[in-house]
């Protein structure tokens, strides 16, 4: 395992979580605990992607993952930006820009004799439903947070 600018990033986002999950436990806190706990699961999501498929993720791509983290979990509902409603719109726009080019970066992993015989109308398709798809599942686990 490389020690790479992504993955010093990675591993500071959750201990930077993880030391905000004891400080909340300790003051009892438990929305905040609750986003902490999820931000270190989220946060180490690549990590273990790459440890299981061993692959090596895009490190900008890596970079934009917890920058997005930092942002919605961090900013948005620990300190309370998502009080703002435009800071929500804000990172919905983000995480559709981010899924798309992680849903490209995936189709761009298969093999050449696949992606040469894929239409070009699948390719938009593919993209467009894989970001519907991320930001459903997004949805999901954000709401599961606020109706905690």
């Amino acid at each position: 395992m490389k020690l790479t600018k992504g993955r010093i990033l990675e591993f500071g986002f959750v201990l930077f979580m993880a030391i905000i999950l004891v400080t909340s436990i300790i003051e009892e806190l438990w929305f905040d605990a609750s986003v902490a706990g999820a931000g270190i699961i989220s946060g180490l999501i690549p990590f273990f992607i790459e440890k299981t498929f061993k692959t090596e993720l895009d490190g900008k791509m890596k970079v934009a993952y917890i920058l997005f983290l930092f942002a919605s979990q961090y900013l948005g509902s620990i300190v309370g930006l998502y009080g703002n409603g435009w800071w929500d719109t804000f990172l919905h726009l983000l995480s559709g820009i981010f899924l798309a080019f992680l849903g490209f970066d995936f189709f761009s992993r298969l093999d050449d004799d696949i992606r040469t015989e894929i239409p070009k109308r699948f390719l938009f398709v593919y993209i467009v439903v894989f970001s519907m798809a991320g930001a459903a599942l997004w949805e999901m686990y954000n709401s599961h947070l606020t109706s905690s």
